[in-house]
């Protein structure tokens, strides 16, 4: 009896190993990621970003919120799926801004939430990452989309299965 307490205490608290809270420290910053671009210009890593996101982010999944070629920036909401090995619902939710200098990406990621449809009774609900495995999960996310762009920009084939 007394190793059945003991297997089911493990199971909990191995259960509860990804339910660790995000960091405070980490809590409402934007996560950041820098692609060097070498030897392209501004405008044309202005005009091969633009490209990537019609490819990338199709059927609503984006919008625009401002695109200024002159000051090298876009800023944008989209959302991607949230990876599972199994079939799962939830979507990650984000504000993407682009700053854009020669040779350079800047990727900042802000306002990340996860969005699940199912919660809340079938309301769906959207909230911002509490969960230190759901922030991991998002940067991981977030670095093989600027990886794709780069992949993009500098003309190789970028991963576009967002």
């Amino acid at each position: 009896m007394k190793q059945i307490a003991i297997a089911i205490a493990i199971l909990l608290l191995a259960g509860c190993a990804d339910m660790t809270p995000v960091n405070d420290a980490e809590k409402g910053k934007p996560i950041e990621f820098v692609q060097q671009v070498p030897d392209k210009t501004r405008n044309e890593v202005f005009s091969s970003t633009k490209a990537w996101i019609a490819e990338t982010f199709i059927l609503g999944k984006a919008t625009i919120d401002d695109a200024n070629k002159d000051a090298g920036r876009i800023a944008m909401k989209a959302h991607i799926p949230y990876p599972c090995e199994k079939k799962c619902d939830e979507v990650i939710v984000f504000t993407l801004h682009l700053n854009m200098k020669n040779n350079e990406l800047k990727l900042s990621f802000t306002d990340v939430r996860i969005y699940s449809p199912f919660a809340n009774n079938g309301q769906g609900e959207e909230s911002p990452i509490s969960l230190q495995r759901d922030q991991n999960v998002a940067k991981a996310e977030f670095r093989r989309m600027g990886d794709s762009l780069q992949a993009a920009i500098m003309g190789e084939k970028a991963n576009s299965d967002f």
